[in-house]
């Protein structure tokens, strides 16, 4: 009887343990399992952000530690902590395929269960104003984060990547960064065509308006933490998803050239753009090397 009676309860624990960890296991297992992509692999990284800017041509210098936008992984600021700073707040790239975000965070997104920290940070795509299709990451879950396209009123959000396994903390198609004065750029990436397949208004030469923001609403497309700081009547620049035009920073060393047999001013450096010509403007004449 006392070897029954200590095998039941050897049993009985083992019962428990098992439990136990069933009701930890499967939810991770469940969420990541429930959601659903459509097998698009992301690109590599391009070499060259742009600074996104406004209709009238300015940077979006967005102020950070406005009163209640917390926690600071929300916060998109400008390169201070404090008020406004002399940095972009966001960025855009396009290799003709896929579009490419980066936003500058007051505070680090990372998180080691699915990759963020529970929060979203996205982009609206308005044609002529009025809002399209919203693209962003979603790091609400506790397990299982994703980049995402959703339709304009929220409706409907597809993701694009997802957390690699369940209870990782890598989301292909994203990636941070440090930033300058020790703030952090959060990356993230969408095919073209994944956003007219959501919103058909968006094609890849179609001029959009972007808004960013970021936010705690269950609703992807809603902002409800931090948004574009623009002035009265004024709103994003109309850009072509697969044709952003790169900044191209000259500095140092002899490998480009431009200049004038009739003018004395000369420009000499190494263009950052890893191939590709390069065309210079002196006096109203364009040279190109």
């Amino acid at each position: 009887m006392e070897y029954l009676k200590y095998n039941y309860k050897k049993m009985f624990g083992s019962v428990m343990t098992a439990l136990l960890f069933l009701t930890l296991v499967i939810p991770v297992q469940t969420a990541w399992a429930s959601i659903t992509t459509l097998g698009d692999n992301p690109a590599a990284w391009p070499a060259v952000f742009t600074p996104y800017t406004d209709s009238n041509g300015n940077y979006i210098f967005d102020p950070a530690g406005e009163p209640g936008i917390s926690p600071i992984e929300v916060d998109v600021a400008s390169g201070v902590d404090e008020g406004t700073g002399n940095l972009p707040s966001m960025y855009v790239a396009s290799d003709s395929t896929n579009f490419f975000v980066r936003l500058r965070l007051k505070g680090n997104p990372y998180d080691s269960k699915g990759g963020f920290l529970s929060s979203v940070w996205e982009v609206q795509l308005a044609v002529n104003g009025v809002k399209q299709a919203t693209i962003g990451v979603d790091g609400k879950s506790p397990s299982v984060d994703y980049v995402y396209i959703a339709n304009a009123n929220g409706t409907n959000a597809q993701p694009i990547y997802m957390t690699t396994t369940p209870g990782g903390n890598t989301v292909p198609g994203t990636r941070i960064t440090p930033a300058e004065n020790g703030q952090y750029f959060l990356d993230f990436q969408v095919p073209i065509s994944r956003i007219t397949q959501m919103a058909p208004a968006i094609t890849a030469s179609t001029p959009v308006q972007l808004y960013f923001g970021t936010s705690k609403a269950a609703n992807l497309s809603v902002i409800n933490k931090d948004g574009m700081d623009l002035a009265p009547g004024v709103s994003g620049a109309a850009t072509q998803l697969n044709a952003v035009a790169p900044t191209v920073v000259i500095n140092g060393g002899a490998s480009k050239q431009y200049g004038s047999a009739t003018s004395a001013t000369t420009m000499t450096g190494k263009s950052s753009l890893s191939s590709g010509t390069v065309t210079v403007t002196i006096d109203g004449t364009p040279y190109t090397a």
